[in-house]
């Protein structure tokens, strides 16, 4: 058996030129989908990413009605998948300085809304005390402002529908990034644009609504998203799915995202299998003279078994690993040098999966081989080959 060994592998050395092609051809189909699934991994968290950042980090919200005549049914969410819970309160519509509406609406935020809501600032700070305010842009805007910090602010609030106005002055401690009007909320429930301490609320007219924000423990991102949240739409309270979030996604959505990856692996297994195929009917003839000189059967299976490791597999493995470290270390460099967090996430069960998909075609087509390597077969196989 070692003088075999021996034999096997001085011949596997002499084809050399056939064993680079093959070796370099399964090196590069591989790559192309481990690369590509990399790729598509971490644009994909790029996006998500970018989602929360422009449409908040929750996954639910409920209105709760406190000056409505009717008010819609409201409790709160309990789930263990459910993390935190932010809240906003909102008032009631600013008015400009003619007394006319402007569409803006004053309000109070806690800090886990901050914080999910990745909340953040042009200039300035968030309010501290009771005559502080911090606004977006176009509200300082629709009420006549500039957006020079430091100036005072006169808020006023239809109260109730008899007229009566609510007015407070505020000083302009920060500007922030417009969230009130780009968030998936209840329409009929704006959230404020005018941001002021809960004191400063109550002096300006109080709360006509409060929402409760829920955020999705990042641990379960990858559950069936509407299959957890129809209950909670179903319930019959002001519940609203934050779509922009969790349906924008590469490709468009999570459905094409998947079949992309599914047509990757397909194309990557089959590519690798068709050129070990290829390369193990080219040495059908050379298995048949092996035979005639003496070789056993189960030899010439072992041959074929050798061949296939030392020209696939690892090869197969390297274009499997490297876009993984490369991946890893381009992120982490990009995060250093950014703001932007860590987006490389190693996924075993995807990898796996792509692992064993194509290494299972891999042994498929060298069981395929042993199939075909009885004696009749190799026989035809060499006459064939002959009469060419």
């Amino acid at each position: 058996m070692g003088l075999f060994f021996k034999m096997v592998m001085r011949s596997v050395k002499r084809r050399r030129r056939e064993m680079r092609f093959v070796s370099a051809a399964v090196f590069i189909a591989v790559l192309f989908l481990s690369g590509i699934s990399v790729f598509q991994n971490v644009m994909n968290r790029y996006v998500t990413e970018k989602n929360y950042l422009n449409y908040g980090e929750w996954i639910l919200s409920v209105t709760e009605e406190l000056k409505s005549e009717e008010p819609a049914p409201f409790e709160r969410l309990e789930h263990p998948y459910l993390l935190e819970k932010g809240i906003s309160n909102t008032g009631g519509e600013v008015l400009d300085r003619d007394g006319v509406g402007t569409g803006k609406y004053v309000g109070a935020i806690d800090e886990a809304f901050a914080e999910m809501g990745n909340v953040s600032l042009y200039e300035g700070r968030l309010p501290e005390n009771s005559d502080e305010i911090a606004m977006d842009l176009p509200a300082l805007a629709a009420m006549g402002y500039s957006y020079d910090l430091g100036q005072t602010i006169s808020i006023g609030v239809q109260t109730d529908e008899y007229g009566n106005i609510a007015r407070k002055e505020f000083e302009l401690v920060g500007t922030i990034r417009s969230f009130a009007s780009n968030w998936n909320t209840d329409s009929s429930h704006p959230l404020p644009s005018c941001i002021v301490t809960e004191e400063g609320l109550e002096a300006a007219g109080g709360i006509f609504n409060r929402v409760w924000f829920y955020q999705l423990d990042r641990a379960y991102q990858d559950i069936d998203i509407d299959e957890f949240t129809a209950p909670f739409l179903k319930s019959g309270l002001r519940c609203t799915y934050n779509l922009y979030a969790y349906e924008q996604r590469l490709w468009g959505s999570p459905e094409m995202f998947a079949a992309v990856k599914l047509i990757l692996l397909v194309v990557a297994a089959v590519a690798s299998g068709y050129l070990l195929i290829s390369y193990e009917n080219g040495r059908r003839k050379w298995y048949y003279q092996y035979r005639t000189i003496g070789a056993e059967r189960s030899q010439i299976r072992l041959m074929i078994l050798i061949e296939g490791i030392y020209g696939a597999f690892p090869w197969a493995l390297a274009a499997q690993v490297i876009p993984h470290l490369l991946g890893a270390a381009i992120c982490a460099g990009v995060s250093a040098g950014t703001e932007l967090p860590y987006l490389y996430e190693f996924l075993p069960g995807e990898v796996f999966l792509q692992a064993g998909v194509v290494f299972g075609v891999l042994f498929l087509v060298i069981l395929a081989a042993w199939i075909v390597s009885g004696d009749r077969s190799l026989v035809k196989k060499y006459k064939d080959s002959y009469r060419k």
